[in-house]
């Protein structure tokens, strides 16, 4: 996994072992980033988790985002979520981590829709 530069490399290092454990049952990917999500979130690491997502929006389609989707962004809410950040987990269920880009229809995580 790539991403999350110096700050995210707590995140990788925990995204990395969900990775591993997805390969041995694939079909428990998405719990296993959850729990990742909310490991960090325990160990205070939920900027290092916002850092890993907007990493991951960043790499190309090998990145965590393709592998992952919505669980990413949903394990990075609930790390904001365990550290009395409710503010920046909702930015991250919305698609907006404060990385300056407003462009709604471009933004994979509402596949070009509108917000409601």
């Amino acid at each position: 996994l790539r991403g999350g530069g110096r700050r995210g490399a707590v995140a990788r290092d925990v995204y990395g072992a969900a990775a591993a454990m997805a390969m041995a049952s694939p079909g428990d990917s998405d719990a296993y980033v959850l729990s990742a999500g909310r490991a960090l979130g325990r160990a205070g690491a939920w900027r290092e988790a916002l850092e890993f997502l907007r990493a991951a929006d960043d790499d190309d389609e090998e990145g965590a985002s393709s592998m992952w989707g919505n669980a990413l962004i949903v394990a990075t809410a609930e790390a904001c979520r365990l550290n009395g950040r409710p503010d920046e987990a909702l930015r991250c269920l919305l698609g907006d981590e404060g990385d300056g880009d407003d462009d709604e229809d471009d933004d994979w995580r509402n596949e070009g829709g509108e917000y409601q």
